[in-house]
């Protein structure tokens, strides 16, 4: 297909490999609904105030 955004490859896991490039040592987590978008951003602050970096692989365009 020529349209960029379709692939029928699976998207990575951006933020499992995040983790497993820093040893497990930081906040990551994966969020595909807007609805989950505030609780995964507080946790993430938290992590961060913890002195943890901390990484959010935020969907957003589904399927692009």
């Amino acid at each position: 297909s020529s349209d960029v955004c379709s692939s029928d490859l699976p998207t990575p896991d951006y933020a499992g490999i995040a983790k497993a490039a820093a040893g497990g040592k930081l906040f990551a987590e994966k969020v595909a609904k807007t609805s989950d978008l505030e609780g995964v951003l507080q946790r993430a602050v938290d992590a961060v105030k913890g002195g943890t970096t901390a990484v959010i692989d935020a969907v957003v365009a589904p399927g692009c």
